[in-house]
């Protein structure tokens, strides 16, 4: 497949460098608009709702490198 060789977005997000590392989850990353903001989800590979400590973490570093 095109790109499995290239790190993508997330992978260089949390420096993910090695395939093993990519493999450790999957995620789905889901912005809606929410009046003047945007509402950030983090989605297991299902589309249900992922509140784990790792998804907590993915939307708080996408929130933090989007501020500006």
């Amino acid at each position: 497949m095109a790109g499995q060789d290239s790190p993508n977005f997330i992978s260089k997000l949390f420096g993910a460098k090695e395939p093993a590392e990519l493999a450790l989850g999957r995620y789905r990353i889901v912005l809606k608009t929410a009046g003047n903001s945007t509402q950030i989800t983090v989605q297991k590979p299902n589309g249900d709702p992922d509140n784990s400590e790792s998804a907590q973490r993915i939307a708080q570093q996408l929130v933090d490198e989007l501020k500006y």
